[in-house]
């Protein structure tokens, strides 16, 4: 099966499963030999503090500014940061405690794109704002420069961890005529965009992006679909010059197996709680 015959990425829920976060025990198999490497970074956002969390509904009522947030968020980040590096962690990712959602950073910022009301975040407790594309999405880039903590992660070989470009299309509100598929290849470009910009005005060191792809594995896609991430895929992989980790959580891996080793992806992520080790090398 492609890229799982190579390696296997399994989930370590970390108790914040409703984001599909935790720590990602990468485990690479050599042919039949008794090799292994253990690769080990997280896989989503990591917790905010309560005064965080308080800092952050003040600015939303207008009692506290946003640099007042991003000089909190900072502090706590540093400390993430830190942690991971002292655990031995071998890809450093930004905590994203200044992320709301997925998407918001980026339907927030991008042009021809909006946020409209919440919705749930698939079968949780968790909510997001509606990204609503009005147009065609543009980008001018600096999204993850100021969303995350770049100068935190110099030195560092740093993973990156962005919605998977379908699955923010599926779940948005579509007011432009344009066919879905296409329209995840434009937001992959931007995706791509946003994160050569970032890397070349950093000097951030980013061996990997993960798109994070719960709608990819949430039914069985249709042909069409699975090529439109795949094409999404490729579109990072190509505009980026890095590894592409297609992650996948909440739903077991196999509603992909028709396709996902095909996707381009250098590395496929699944979620142990639904999706065992054992089950993905036995159909590979």
């Amino acid at each position: 099966m492609g890229p799982m015959r190579n390696a296997v990425h399994e989930l370590i829920p970390d108790g914040r499963r409703e984001n599909g976060d935790g720590v990602f025990r990468t485990v690479k198999l050599h042919g039949k030999k008794d090799m292994t490497e253990l690769v080990v970074h997280v896989s989503g956002a990591l917790p905010r503090s309560e005064e965080l969390f308080a800092l952050l509904r003040r600015h939303a009522r207008g009692r506290a500014t946003w640099e007042d947030v991003r000089g909190a968020a900072r502090e706590e980040s540093s400390g993430w940061v830190r942690f991971q590096k002292e655990l031995g962690f071998d890809l450093i990712a930004d905590p994203m405690l200044l992320w709301h959602d997925h998407f918001r950073p980026f339907a927030e910022r991008w042009s021809g794109v909006e946020v409209n009301g919440l919705a749930r975040w698939f079968d949780n407790n968790v909510f997001y704002r509606v990204p609503v594309f009005k147009g065609r999405p543009g980008s001018r880039g600096g999204v993850l420069r100021d969303y995350l903590f770049p100068e935190q992660l110099v030195g560092c070989r740093v993973k990156l961890i962005l919605p998977e470009p379908f699955t923010m299309v599926a779940l948005s509100e579509r007011r432009v005529e344009v066919d879905p598929g296409e329209l995840a290849v434009e937001v992959a470009r931007l995706l791509a965009f946003e994160v050569r910009q970032f890397v070349r005005e950093t000097g951030v060191s980013v061996e990997m992006v993960q798109l994070s792809a719960p709608y990819v594995v949430s039914r069985r896609l249709g042909d069409r679909e699975a090529e439109a991430v795949s094409e999404s895929v490729r579109a990072l992989r190509e505009g980026t010059g890095t590894r592409v980790q297609l992650h996948t959580f909440f739903y077991p891996l196999s509603n992909a197996s028709d396709w996902i080793a095909d996707s381009g992806a250098d590395v496929v992520g699944f979620d142990a709680t639904v999706t065992s080790a054992e089950e993905v090398l036995s159909t590979g």
